[in-house]
């Protein structure tokens, strides 16, 4: 197995064992992102993180094109639910009964 990062924690950059590979799909226009990647243990401190090898602007590009947080129409934790308004609206409530000036 190719090691293409060192381990974060304490730099190590031989002695990795492999755990499992990790799939996952992606649309054919991520450029840079594997279908797979490999997930890793340290042998020397245990720490356990991925083995692949991507740059920091392909990350990025793919999380500002993915993120749900950030999507309105979004289903999961994108948007405002009904939810959200009512604790919008009870915290506007709380605050104008009882604070009053400091």
């Amino acid at each position: 197995m190719e090691v293409y990062r060192i381990c974060p924690i304490c730099g190590n950059d031989s002695n990795i064992t492999l755990l499992y590979k990790q799939a996952f799909l992606i649309p054919l226009d991520y450029e840079g992102m594997p279908e797979e990647y490999d997930i890793v243990e340290c042998s020397n401190c245990g720490f356990v993180y991925d083995n692949m090898l991507a740059s920091q602007a392909v990350y990025d590009n793919f999380y500002r094109r993915n993120s749900k947080y950030e999507n309105l129409n979004s289903s999961t934790n994108g948007g405002i639910s009904k939810n959200d308004i009512i604790r919008g609206s009870f915290s506007n409530r709380v605050a104008e009964m009882g604070l009053g000036e400091p």
